[in-house]
């Protein structure tokens, strides 16, 4: 399962040591070292990202500006990491998710950032699961279901848009 997002990650620019979420969640746990609480709805895709190996993660749709969208920047996006102090902002060249104010998520989904992180406090979040490997287009189906389930069961959370975004069909309104 990390092959796969290692070869994709030599696709584009990346900041030094930068790995696919999957990859340095996976090697954390096989370590050892347990994955500590962070928030109802980051413990719930962080477990939905254990089980099936793809990456899951999450931004306040409240704290975005405008469309969230996934591309190659020109660099210079604005951006401070979760636990970092200093802003760094993107690569010319690196894929990442920003939205109008800048980046969201460094390194197509490796580094979330602090001004669009879920908290006890966001009632509005955008949940996604990543997954560039066909021969595993069952397991995201199944991921993308046990996600919704579980927000749904434990978050008491209303789903708006749940859908599979491909080269093919590019796009996602989310309406409340």
């Amino acid at each position: 399962v990390v092959a796969v997002w290692r070869e994709a990650y030599q696709q584009f620019k990346t900041k030094k040591g930068a790995r696919c979420s999957i990859e340095n969640l996976l090697k954390r746990v096989l370590k050892g070292n347990p994955v500590g609480a962070i928030t109802p709805s980051v413990d719930i895709y962080n477990t939905v990202s254990l089980t099936y190996a793809l990456p899951v993660g999450g931004e306040d749709i409240d704290a975005m500006d405008g469309d969230i969208r996934l591309g190659i920047t020109e660099g210079g996006d604005s951006f401070l990491a979760l636990g970092d102090e200093e802003e760094s902002p993107t690569l010319e060249g690196e894929l990442c998710y920003r939205d109008n104010a800048g980046a969201i998520c460094r390194c197509w989904n490796w580094r979330d950032g602090v001004r669009t992180a879920l908290t006890d406090d966001s009632s509005k979040a955008f949940l996604i699961i990543e997954s560039v490997d066909p021969a595993r287009a069952a397991d995201l189906a199944a991921a993308t279901d046990q996600l919704s389930d579980m927000v749904q069961r434990y978050l008491g959370a209303d789903i708006f848009a749940k859908q599979i975004i491909t080269r093919e069909n590019p796009t996602m309104v989310i309406d409340e």
